[in-house]
């Protein structure tokens, strides 16, 4: 009976024990952890002010239980694809969650002092309009999207996937509702300009 219930898992690819499967996912996961856990030790300006309204918990409380279902999902369905195409689709991930790693490090550079992970503005704090803030209002947010999605395709499970880019779609949605609101408060018409000539996510389309 055990080895029947045993029979009905499946192995996801990233978690194959051979190092040419599990090291290259584990290299990539380790590297942003690091670099996010880096920025949480940050504080917000003396004058800013705190509009979070939980939202912080909320992006984290809700990616940490999205992965956790994408991964039980990837082993008790099948993968989305198999031979070639499973790995090629295990390749895309890992270059997602690479890009997406490295935009929002790119974030944390360009915003500097004023990046927390709670919604904090203060009126003296520049408008940010170098870099990925050039072409959209909130890049990071495309980075953390991105490196979601990446996992959920290098788990190369299709209902994984879905999981990870609908729940990490609503927890941004709700984040940038609440960051939106609180920059209008603080920055009024000049923020309200910024909007005018940027798309929120994706250059051009969204």
């Amino acid at each position: 009976m055990y080895a029947s219930l045993v029979d009905q898992f499946h192995w996801p690819m990233a978690l194959e024990i051979w190092p040419p499967y599990v090291i290259p996912f584990l290299g990539i996961y380790i590297w942003t952890r690091r670099n996010e856990r880096d920025k949480r030790q940050r504080t917000a300006r003396p004058d800013a002010h705190d509009f979070d309204r939980g939202s912080w918990l909320f992006i984290d409380y809700g990616s940490k239980a999205a992965r956790l279902v994408a991964l039980v999902t990837a082993f008790v369905t099948p993968p989305w694809v198999g031979g070639s195409a499973q790995l090629l689709m295990y390749t895309i991930g890992l270059v997602a969650m690479a890009a997406g790693t490295y935009l929002r490090r790119k974030c944390f550079i360009a915003l500097g002092e004023d990046f927390t992970f709670s919604v904090t503005v203060s009126a003296a704090q520049p408008i940010v309009q170098t870099g990925a803030y050039r072409w959209v209002r909130h890049p990071s947010y495309t980075g953390g999207l991105l490196y979601n999605i990446g996992i959920g395709l290098v788990l190369t499970n299709l209902l994984s996937t879905i999981v990870l880019a609908l729940t990490m779609s609503a927890v941004y949605a709700f984040r940038v509702m609440v960051e939106e609101k609180a920059l209008l408060t603080q920055h009024g018409e000049s923020y309200r300009q910024y909007m005018r000539s940027t798309k929120r996510f994706v250059p051009f389309l969204f």
